[in-house]
C-alpha cells in the first residue's frame, strides 16, 4: 500500500504542475469579464485552484515523520529548496535583459517579494519548513480523532470564517476568538500527511470523494462568475488558496488520487521520471508559455478558447518537460529542477 501510495504521490505532483500551467495560460482572459472568453476561463481556472495546495499536501505526506530532528531537518531540506530559490530568482531576474529591457528591481527587493509571482511558492516553502519538525511532533503524539480536530480547527479560523466574511455572508472574525493563530498553509501540510495514513476503505469512498471535488469546483466556477458580473469586474475571493471550497476540492482530490491503484510499472516509471522534474516545471513554465506557446502563437485568446486553452498547456508542459528532464540528467544543474 505504502509503495503504491508513492506512486500515486508521483500522480498528484504530475496532476498539480499541469494545473498550475492551466491557471497561468487561462489568466490571459480572466480580468476581462465582458470576453467570450471570459466562461471558458473561469472554468479552466476554476477547476485548476488546488494546485498548489496539492503540492503542499505532497510536500506534508512526504515530510511529517516520527522523531523529526530540528536542526537535521532544517540542513536538509534548506539544502535542497535554498538553491532553486537563488538560481530561479537569477533566472527570471536576467530574463528582461535578453530582450533589452532593464531590470527595475533591486536584488535586496527579492528578499520582500519573489522576481517572479509564481516563485512565492518556494518562499513560502522555505517558512513551512520550519514548522514541518512540529507538526510532526503534533501528528504522531496525537490520536486520528485529535488530528481531525486540529484540522478542523485550522479550517474554521483560516478558511472558512476568512471566506464568510470576504463574501459578506458573515462578519465572524476569527481574529477575535484567537481562530487565526492556526493560519497559512499549514493545515495542507498536515492534511497531506493525514489523508495519506488514511486506511482505504471502500470504493464508494473515492466516489464520495471525486462528487465532493467536481461539486465545489462548480461552485467556484458558479460563484466566480456570480459575483464577477454583480460587481461589474472580475471578482477572485474564490480563487484564493484558502478559499473553502479550494481546500475542501484539494483534500478531496488528493484522497481520490492517493488511493488510485497503478499496477502498471511502465506508468510508475513515467511517473516516477517526471516527478523528478516537478520542481523544474513549476519554475520553468511562466517563461514556457511566453518563449514556446506565445511564439507559435499557441494562445488561450484564439476562438475556441475551449480547445485553445489546452493545446497551450500541452506545449507548454511538453517543452517544460523536455528542457528538465533533460537538465535531471546533467548533476550540476539537476538539483533545481
Amino acid at each position: 500500500m505504502k509503495n503504491q501510495r508513492s506512486v500515486a504521490l508521483n500522480l498528484i505532483k504530475l496532476i498539480a504542475c499541469i494545473m498550475v500551467i492551466v491557471v497561468h495560460v487561462s489568466a490571459t482572459n480572466i480580468d476581462d469579464i465582458t470576453s467570450s472568453k471570459w466562461g471558458v476561463s473561469n472554468f479552466y481556472n476554476s477547476i485548476s485552484r488546488i494546485c498548489v495546495p496539492l503540492f503542499f499536501m505532497v510536500s506534508g505526506a512526504l515530510l511529517i515523520r516520527e522523531n523529526t530532528s530540528f536542526i537535521n531537518f532544517i540542513k536538509k531540506r534548506y539544502y535542497r529548496v535554498i538553491p532553486p530559490v537563488i538560481i530561479w530568482s537569477a533566472i527570471y531576474y536576467v530574463y528582461p535583459m535578453f530582450y533589452g529591457y532593464e531590470q527595475p528591481r533591486t536584488i535586496a527587493s527579492l528578499f520582500n517579494s519573489p522576481i517572479s509571482v509564481h516563485l512565492w511558492y518556494l518562499y513560502a516553502i522555505i517558512g513551512l519548513y520550519l514548522l514541518v519538525p512540529f507538526l510532526s511532533m503534533i501528528y504522531f503524539k496525537s490520536t486520528l480523532s485529535e488530528r481531525v480536530l486540529f484540522l478542523a480547527i485550522w479550517f474554521i479560523g483560516s478558511s472558512l470564517f476568512p471566506t464568510l466574511n470576504n463574501t459578506g455572508v458573515s462578519g465572524i472574525s476569527a481574529s477575535l476568538f484567537g481562530l487565526n493563530s492556526l493560519a497559512g498553509y499549514i493545515g495542507y501540510i498536515f492534511a497531506g500527511k493525514l489523508i495519506y495514513d488514511l486506511p482505504y476503505r471502500k470504493f464508494y469512498s473515492e466516489i464520495i470523494g471525486l462528487v465532493i471535488f467536481i461539486t465545489c469546483s462548480y461552485l467556484t466556477f458558479y460563484l466566480t462568475k456570480t459575483y464577477s458580473y454583480s460587481s461589474g469586474k472580475f471578482n477572485g475571493v474564490f480563487y484564493s488558496y484558502l478559499s473553502s471550497l479550494v481546500v475542501l476540492s484539494a483534500f478531496s482530490l488528493f484522497y481520490v488520487t492517493i488511493n488510485t491503484n497503478i499496477k502498471s510499472s511502465f506508468i510508475a516509471s513515467c511517473l516516477s521520471a517526471f516527478s523528478s522534474c516537478a520542481l523544474g516545471i513549476y519554475c520553468l513554465q511562466s517563461m514556457m508559455i511566453k518563449e514556446v506557446a506565445y511564439k507559435l502563437n499557441v494562445r488561450a485568446t484564439h476562438d475556441p478558447a475551449i480547445i485553445w486553452i489546452p493545446i497551450a498547456v500541452g506545449v507548454t508542459f511538453v517543452s517544460c518537460f523536455v528542457i528538465c528532464y533533460i537538465a535531471s540528467r546533467i548533476k550540476v544543474i539537476r538539483q533545481i529542477v
